[in-house]
């Protein structure tokens, strides 16, 4: 059987990695930013295309986090999905990743 395609049904993020923070009630706009103009931050720009946030709360800059890697993971080739799952940087923001996969015959 081949692979027709995948889904993500949705991505559990690595709190510390992507917010400074290992409480989710304390993610904020700011710490946010702070990472993303860091060492580890570019490879969050340059992956999944995350830009700075300046407004909004926990909830609203947490599913922006996760929309913006599920487009990634769903627009990318099994090759890139491959090296994304392979690549132990992606593991410091990404905790898990829940895949829905479609086979055909």
């Amino acid at each position: 059987m081949d692979i027709d395609s995948i889904a993500v049904v949705d991505v559990l993020l690595n709190y510390k990695g992507v917010f400074g923070t290992d409480i989710k009630e304390n993610i904020n706009c700011q710490k946010f930013n702070e990472i993303l103009n860091g060492k580890d931050g570019e490879y969050l720009k340059n992956i999944f295309k995350l830009e700075e946030q300046f407004e909004g709360g926990s909830n609203e800059l947490e599913e922006y986090v996760k929309d913006k890697i599920k487009k990634y993971i769903n627009d990318c080739n099994i090759d890139n999905l491959s090296e994304l799952i392979k690549n132990r940087k992606s593991n410091r923001f990404i905790r898990t990743a829940e895949y829905m996969i479609l086979f055909h015959h």
